[in-house]
């Protein structure tokens, strides 16, 4: 079963970046479009999962994960054609849009049902595991969108997509019943109260803070990282899909090894360490004058992304009930989308009034900031394992 969730992961996650990077931000500017219209355009599908994951996440307590799975597979099967009748900014904004409600649907659901499997000495390890999946998939995306973008141009990469998420669906459908088909006896009104009782703690209020700071550099890499490789260094378009791809690789490689730690020492170091070190990778970014140093920065940043992103999403779930698993995943996951949406388009004023090196030095000061603060504000016992 942890086996065919894993796989799930992967497929819609490979369909999802197939039509993500490098192949919006370039297919923006082709279309005419501006830095800080560009940066509204790549945010777009981000920003349906503010509202999107924490009441997917709900609802997923209350009417069973297998329902709303299937439904996030179908909009990762549907949409990517949709991309051939984008003609403009408006019509390209709102394909975006609902695109993004697919991770909206498909991270805080799925993360909770890794939750109901995994005991709390291995939550780390299964979260990790399931998260690497996910960045398999979103590793070979960039490095076949960059590849198919140099042999067939724009349209190529939507197609290939819409075939994966089309595969992704239909795993969906034979996922078994025993990851939860029916809806539970609580009524609709315990949405709302689930979703009072996970802000209540703030803990989890400010560990899912620090992801959403997170999610804000790496969202302002994915945006304008591809600029400035093209722009500045002048690479071709299969790098561009390679520097993507190895970040991810950093990432995913390092997943499981990061949540299996933070089981055995628990959640604080690794989150502190990863705010340091990625604060540094997106300071020096834009100083990196040819390809394999702005590869060497971009692995580190994906190390860094895998000591925050994992410890903390187990933290989150050690402090929370099983049964509200789904709306602490969808809470967690709104801020990170948050934080992830308003990068681009912050990124896309900075750069645009300072530059890039400016510019990634807000994004950088920022994670360093709130490494201090977590260090300071979080005592040990309260990122440690709590719950059986």
């Amino acid at each position: 079963m942890f086996f065919q969730l894993c796989l799930l992961g992967f497929l819609t996650y490979f369909s999802y970046s197939l039509a993500r990077f490098p192949v919006i931000p370039l297919y923006a500017q082709s279309l005419g479009i501006g830095p800080e219209a560009l940066g509204f355009v790549v945010a777009a599908s981000t920003i349906t999962g503010v509202p999107g994951k924490f009441i997917f996440g709900g609802l997923s307590d209350i009417y069973g994960r297998r329902r709303l799975l299937i439904l996030g597979s179908c909009v990762f099967a549907l949409l990517p054609f949709t991309y051939y009748l984008a003609k403009g900014y408006w019509s390209l904004l709102i394909i975006r849009f609902v695109h993004g409600s697919a991770t909206a649907i498909m991270a805080p659901v799925a993360n909770a049902t890794v939750a109901d499997l995994a005991k709390s000495s291995e939550r780390g390890l299964k979260l990790g595991t399931f998260g690497s999946a996910t960045k398999i998939g979103t590793t070979l995306g960039p490095w076949l969108c960059g590849i198919l973008l140099s042999w067939k141009g724009f349209m190529f990469p939507f197609m290939i997509s819409g075939i994966v998420g089309t595969a992704g669906l239909a795993l969906a459908l034979r996922l078994p019943k025993e990851l939860g088909n029916s809806r539970t006896t609580e009524p609709f009104s315990q949405f709302f109260t689930k979703i009072k009782t996970v802000i209540s703690r703030p803990v989890i209020l400010f560990s899912s803070f620090l992801e959403g700071l997170q999610d804000l550099g790496t969202g302002a890499i994915e945006a304008f990282m591809p600029i400035y490789a093209k722009t500045v260094l002048n690479l071709s378009d299969w790098k561009i899909g390679f520097l993507f791809g190895i970040q991810v690789v950093a990432t995913l490689l390092t997943k499981p090894l990061t949540g299996a730690i933070s089981d055995r020492i628990g959640r604080k170091p690794l989150i502190i360490g990863g705010l340091f070190l990625g604060g540094i990778a997106i300071i020096l970014l834009p100083h990196q004058r040819d390809f394999i140093p702005l590869g060497v920065d971009i692995v580190f940043y994906g190390l860094a992304v895998a000591l925050i992103t994992i410890p903390n999403r187990a933290l989150v779930t050690d402090l929370t009930e099983p049964k509200n698993y789904g709306a602490v995943q969808g809470v967690y996951g709104t801020i990170g989308d948050t934080g992830h949406a308003l990068g681009p388009i912050l990124a896309g004023f900075l750069v645009g009034a300072w530059g890039f090196k400016s510019a990634y030095a807000v994004f950088g000061l920022l994670l360093f900031g709130a490494g201090i603060l977590f260090w300071i504000s979080v005592k040990p016992g309260q990122a440690t394992i709590k719950n059986s």
